[in-house]
């Protein structure tokens, strides 16, 4: 869902947690809560051990 949410906002410069989660939430059927975001969260850190995502240095 996430590589989903990053290929189609086609921000150049790159998408935000924000965005992605709005993404996310406008295209499938999931309601925002705390454990949503933590989901996010550890699902954007694995893709990021994966080689899946670039994060932003600092992050």
């Amino acid at each position: 869902m996430i590589k989903a949410a990053i290929i189609n906002l086609k921000e150049r410069t790159g998408s935000s947690r924000q965005a992605i989660k709005k993404y996310i939430t406008s295209n499938y059927l999931i309601s925002p809560s705390s454990h949503f975001d933590s989901q996010i969260s550890a699902a954007i850190k694995r893709g990021a051990e994966k080689k899946l995502f670039a994060l932003p240095k600092g992050v």
